[in-house]
């Protein structure tokens, strides 16, 4: 598996963090990058050092897709089953890096209920998107997001919920207690893998997590797990890190972490291990059991004693930290466009496309479509003419209406069949692979 990005927040009260997010709606996933000290690389989301697992051996993970894409090449991030209309995921998973804002929920779908993500499981439509109301991306703190549903999920031996941990259990787990990561994120080979890995790593202390990252996590809002070889990664972000309350035999898993981000030194790091959100965190908690985190409550303001008779102390005003450059993202998701509408007359044809760049995206640079028309024509053979059929191919180039809405129009058309196919590709060279076709007509004269 290859390394999540890590959950963050508010800016923490006790350090400075900056993180790049990588990773939209794919959805890239955020990177860590603090002083020079302890800079962070961007990563994939994918489990290192795992192997395949059965989704009956995990059945709260979800994978998260482009809506209109193929699962097994529109995945970007991961996720876990609360009940059956919500999901838990990392608010970077849902943001779009460019505007700071989150993605449409009609931009995603869910997939439940398959280890393979090339056939199988229920696939359901996002109605509504929640994100932490603290969720910092320059801090990655407080790194959690809430997706609704627009239809439940069918709860059964491959689909069921994850149960939150609970203070007792959490308070009372030691450093080097076994976790279980789990994802489609990239692997060793770096290749995406298509069936879910799992890896069992080691939970590890905050002040040895805080001490790999140079002294700038916020250890009360996040956790690292990790053993120098198995990791999350690329395509990992939003997915479970587990805790097993029960027995090998009669397991209870609980939910203590959602994969965040890892250090510059990519995954399956022995310097930096991968940070994760801690669900155990009393607002993190408190947001994924409703949707809502409680108010923080205002801290007074500070005072200084006066002595009668002494003019009234002056305070200087503590500088502002110095901005910290955020490094470039990681576009490796490519686009997909999909035809929403299509009209034709007798000789013009036009089609409505959305195109959705999940993950971090460096923007769309372009939808191309292709128009293969049949046609019967009057051919000259042998001397005579005769009625015969022509093909023709012709290249076109969608023209953007409005954000994540292109328009194609095939003009000079004659009466006959014609199929035209649409790709997109983004500005990192990101194709996309499989390509989006309609079949169309336009009639004869009369």
């Amino acid at each position: 598996m290859t390394r999540t990005p890590l959950r963050r927040g508010r800016r923490p009260p006790r350090l400075a963090l900056a993180v790049a997010l990588a990773v939209l709606p794919a959805l890239a996933l955020v990177l860590l990058a603090v002083a020079p000290r302890a800079s962070a690389a961007a990563f994939s989301p994918r489990v290192f050092g795992g192997s395949g697992a059965a989704i009956t051996d995990i059945p709260y993970q979800v994978a998260l897709v482009a809506r209109g894409g193929s699962a097994s090449t529109s995945q970007f991030c991961g996720g876990s089953v609360r009940d059956a209309t919500h999901v838990i995921t990392a608010a970077h998973c849902v943001e779009d890096v460019s505007t700071r804002q989150v993605v449409p929920a009609d931009a995603l779908d869910v997939l439940a209920g398959t280890a393979d993500l090339g056939t199988g499981g229920q696939r359901r439509a996002v109605a509504a998107i929640s994100v932490h109301p603290d969720f910092d991306p320059n801090w990655m703190t407080y790194d959690a997001a809430l997706l609704t549903l627009a239809e439940p999920l069918t709860l059964d031996a491959t689909v069921q919920p994850v149960t939150l941990v609970d203070d007792v259990l959490w308070a009372a787990t030691p450093p080097e207690r076994p976790l279980r990561l789990s994802g489609w994120g990239r692997t060793e080979t770096t290749t995406r893998p298509l069936v879910l890995q799992t890896a069992t790593l080691p939970l590890k202390s905050d002040p040895f997590c805080d001490a790999q990252y140079g002294g700038l996590l916020t250890t009360e809002l996040m956790l690292c797990a990790g053993d120098g070889v198995h990791d999350s990664c690329n395509g990992d972000s939003g997915g479970p890190l587990a805790l097993n309350a029960g027995t090998s035999a009669a397991p209870a898993w609980r939910l203590v972490g959602i994969v965040s981000f890892g250090g510059q030194s990519g995954c399956g790091s022995d310097t930096q291990y991968g940070v994760y959100t801690e669900v155990a965190a009393p607002r993190i908690r408190a947001f994924l059991l409703s949707g809502a985190a409680p108010p923080t409550t205002p801290e007074p303001p500070a005072t200084t004693p006066q002595t009668s008779g002494q003019a009234p102390a002056t305070t200087t005003p503590t500088p502002a930290a110095p901005a910290v450059a955020i490094p470039a993202q990681t576009d490796t998701v490519a686009p997909v466009a999909t035809i929403t509408r299509a009209a034709c007359t007798r000789t013009r044809c036009v089609l409505d496309l959305r195109v959705v760049d999940a993950g971090f995206s460096r923007g769309v640079r372009s939808v191309a479509a292709t128009v293969v028309s049949t046609y019967r024509a009057r051919c000259r053979r042998g001397g005579r003419t005769v009625t015969c059929t022509r093909i023709r191919t012709r290249r076109l180039r969608a023209k953007r209406t409005s954000a994540g809405h292109y328009r194609v129009v095939a003009s000079t058309l004659p009466a006959g069949r014609h199929v035209v196919t649409v790709r997109a590709t983004d500005l990192a060279g990101n194709r996309q692979i499989v390509a989006a076709r309609r079949a169309l007509r336009t009639p004869s004269r009369r």
